[in-house]
């Protein structure tokens, strides 16, 4: 069998063609290969910038927070402070009151020896004639009356007494 030179050189043209369009395909192939690769690499990455974002955004809102809280700490000290200087005033406040109540109450106690009153009636409904205040104690006061003397405990006392 012999083969003119064309049909040699046809065949010989398709094999090579043939060839190079399988070559062609395997390239086409590693490259789209390594282009899936790129992309989800490039996805990978997307993602991680997006994660890293999410993170900025929240230390942000942490820092903002961390402000307000730093705001709010000053804000207490200075009322802490002021309540300090309050409670000093009223500690000295009260111990000058401590201090002078006796004498004031004994004071108070005194002036009423002698005060007159034409009626007075206790909480249980007694009541006591033209009185006058005899002597005053912590817990009771002592009366001349129109019907003699008593003392009326102070829980029985009138409110203006």
């Amino acid at each position: 069998m012999s083969f003119s030179p064309l049909t040699l050189l046809l065949v010989l043209a398709v094999i090579v063609g043939g060839g190079l369009g399988v070559r062609y395909t395997l390239q086409v192939d590693e490259t789209s290969r390594e282009f899936r690769n790129l992309e989800t690499q490039v996805e990978g990455l997307e993602q991680l910038v997006k994660t890293k974002q999410q993170v900025v955004d929240s230390g942000e809102k942490i820092a903002a927070e961390v402000a307000k809280l730093s705001n709010r700490q000053t804000e207490l000290d200075d009322q802490l402070r002021e309540h300090e200087i309050a409670l000093r005033e009223l500690s000295t406040t009260y111990k000058y009151l401590c201090e002078t109540l006796p004498s004031v109450v004994a004071k108070v106690r005194e002036q009423a020896v002698g005060e007159e009153f034409p009626q007075i009636v206790t909480s249980r409904g007694q009541v006591f004639k033209n009185a006058k205040i005899k002597e005053v104690t912590h817990e009771e006061i002592s009366i001349f009356h129109e019907s003699g003397s008593s003392r009326v405990p102070r829980a029985e006392l009138p409110p203006e007494l």
